[in-house]
This record gives C-alpha cells, structure tokens and sequence, in this order.
C-alpha cells in the first residue's frame, strides 16, 4: 500500500483532479463525500448547538432557526482548493447572524426595519468551528489519504 501524504490545496485540487479521471470516479466520489460528513460530523452539531445560546430565545427565534439550519460539508477543486462547511437557512441570513447582527420588523410592522445587536451572540459559528479546528484537520486528512490510496490503486 502506497504512503500517500497531502499538505496543501494544490494537494487536494489534484487529488480531485485524480479522482475525476478515474475508472470507478462515482463510487470513490460518493466515499470521498462520506468520508467528509463522518470527519466534520463533529464540529457541525457543535455549531448547531451553538445556535441556541447565542440567539434570542423571545419569540422562538433561536427555535426557528435550530429546525431549520442547514450544515454540509463538501470537497472544493481549483483556485481554492479545500473541504468547506456551508451552513444555510431559507430564512434567516446566517453571515449576518454570526456578525451579531439581526434585522427584523418592529413588532411585525414589515414597513419599519430595525438591526439589533443585543442578545445575538457574533462569531457563534465561528467559536464553534475554531474549537473543534484540529479534530476537524485530522479527520479530513485522514480521509483524504484513504481516498489517495484508492486512487493511486
């Protein structure tokens, strides 16, 4: 078995690359993707679970938005090559809530708008991924490497 060893983006945008030409991509792919959700399984239910705390609780907002994140994780090829945590929301701008900032109608008035500050905790998401950031490194290398080696044959 070949000792495979990836360091940068330019490592994982070949690996893709690899990946891609290879004989059997669909399948190696679809590990390559399950690999990835077991290594930041983690760190995405910490964020989760960073929401509720850090989000006003009056009126279920914190609620609304613990149903309905969305956090995915996904290997990137080219320029900026890496593995990315996405999260999303239909209805909530989720880089505005992590900046500690929520803009919402004054009492259900959609004609008069206001940001707030109070009671939105900034960097909720962030404070969550920084503090699982090496566990996250590992796992992704780790799989990584696997798939390497399936590659590489």
């Amino acid at each position: 078995m070949p000792d495979v060893e990836l360091r940068g983006a330019d490592d994982v945008d070949a690996l893709v690359r690899r990946i891609r030409t290879h004989a059997d991509a669909k399948a190696i792919r679809k590990e390559l993707y399950a690999g990835l959700n077991r290594a930041t399984k983690g760190v995405r239910e910490d964020m989760k679970a960073n929401i509720g705390p850090s989000l006003p609780s009056r009126g279920g907002l914190a609620a609304l938005v613990m149903a309905k994140v969305s956090l995915t994780s996904g290997a990137v090829a080219g320029r900026n090559a890496g593995v990315r945590i996405r999260a999303r929301h239909r209805s909530y701008d989720l880089k505005r809530l992590n900046e500690g900032r929520l803009r919402h109608p004054v009492f259900g008035n959609r004609s008069v708008w206001v940001e707030q500050t109070a009671g939105v905790n900034p960097g909720f998401l962030d404070e969550a991924f920084d503090k699982n950031k090496p566990e996250v490194i590992r796992g992704v290398q780790r799989v990584l490497a696997e798939i390497a080696r399936k590659v590489e044959g």
